[in-house]
């Protein structure tokens, strides 16, 4: 049950329509599944059209939020704004119906027509919460058709399985065991190979190992990683392991006929979508009626909702960068986000 908290003009406040109809409201939009207007200021809202005609919306510019389209965060943490003339809580009722463009008009328009407005004071604080929502045992992180526990998600967050010891847990790598082959096209079985267990996962070579954990597929000494190319400037383009087939129609890294001998160093780009959630919760604030009157509505906490994004992110391996020398870091945030 929403609750709503601190004094809100003695629980409730009338308000007339045009029709003459009194109407009560409680700013009760709380916990709402937001929407999201703007490029350097942003605005996120939620309206209601049940009973009363009603949004609440929160404009915000700040350098803590994103400057791209559709997108509020681009990484994950706790944030903290303070309510200001950029950073303001906007509560509104109308004489009609709110559009979805409303909020992301440069110029809002003139319908429907603003009956009661209340806006933020320049005090109080707003809590941003951004975490990833595909922690958790059920999830699929990278994407690979294996759920996280099946590839050793650490409920405690503290002993992920890595299979191949690169730096990367496996339910965030998309490549289990470093051999260039992504493991969810190691997991297909298009040609009906021998399989681990009762038909579990492809296992080419019978070695009980899965392909997607098994550095040479075919075992014909060569490993897979030798047997596939990943980079399409190389001159070895004839490797890829979506094309590269031999008269058979057998991809070399699954024909134990045709070891290859050359060392491969490229590795693949771990990039992954990853489903993020920024909770907003506004602090100690007031909400003043623009109407000269003065009215002050005082709130200890207002739980506004949140924001679902989608956020690409890149994962390397520990190590030097080849350029520089230095260290380099095992999580970056990609420029690209896509929201659901």
């Amino acid at each position: 049950m929403k609750k709503i908290f601190g004094l809100i003009l003695l629980g409730s406040i009338l308000l007339s329509c045009d029709s003459g109809e009194i109407v009560v409201t409680s700013f009760d939009l709380e916990d709402s599944d937001l929407r999201l207007c703007g490029l350097e200021t942003k605005v996120l809202y939620t309206t209601n059209s049940q009973d009363v005609y009603e949004s609440m919306s929160l404009v915000l510019k700040n350098s803590a939020i994103s400057t791209a389209e559709d997108r509020l965060r681009s990484e994950t943490g706790d944030e903290s704004l303070t309510l200001s003339s950029t950073n303001r809580l906007i509560y509104r009722i109308y004489n009609d119906e709110v559009p979805t463009s409303y909020f992301c008009s440069d110029i809002p328009p003139s319908n429907p027509e603003v009956l009661e407005e209340y806006v933020s004071s320049s005090r109080g604080t707003i809590n941003i919460n951004t975490y990833y929502m595909d922690e958790n045992g059920e999830a699929d992180s990278d994407g690979d058709d294996l759920s996280n526990i099946e590839e050793g998600f650490d409920i405690d967050g503290e002993n992920h399985l890595d299979s191949d010891g690169d730096g990367i847990p496996d339910y965030l790598d998309i490549d289990d065991d470093n051999d260039n082959v992504e493991t969810s096209r190691e997991l297909e079985n298009p040609d009906g190979d021998p399989t681990t267990g009762e038909g579990e996962f492809r296992d080419t070579d019978e070695d009980g190992i899965p392909n997607y954990l098994d550095t040479d597929d075919d075992g014909d000494g060569s490993p897979t990683r030798n047997e596939v190319e990943i980079d399409p400037d190389s001159e070895n383009s004839v490797l890829r392991p979506a094309i590269n087939l031999n008269g058979a129609d057998i991809p070399y890294y699954l024909d134990r006929s045709a070891a290859i001998s050359e060392e491969n160093d490229t590795f693949l780009e771990n990039e992954i979508d990853r489903s993020i959630r920024t909770y907003i919760t506004i602090r100690d604030f007031s909400l003043i009626k623009q109407d000269e009157s003065g009215e002050e509505i005082k709130f200890a906490r207002y739980d506004l909702g949140y924001f679902d994004e989608t956020l690409e992110v890149i994962y390397n391996q520990p190590g030097e960068d080849e350029d520089t020398g230095e260290e380099v870091d095992e999580e970056t945030d990609d420029d690209e986000t896509d929201t659901e």
